[in-house]
């Protein structure tokens, strides 16, 4: 078995994936609070 050494891994794909995840959710979240804020003015 090789050797482990911290700090040698590279992550830059787990970087650009964790970027992507964060920035969905974002978006989604201000979505959901247009939504509920549209609702709540415009459904009575």
């Amino acid at each position: 078995m090789a050797e482990y050494k911290h700090g040698e891994m590279d992550i830059e794909v787990q970087t650009r994936t964790y970027e992507g995840f964060i920035r969905y959710t974002t978006w989604a979240v201000v979505a959901i609070l247009v939504v509920l804020i549209l609702l709540a003015i415009f459904a009575r």
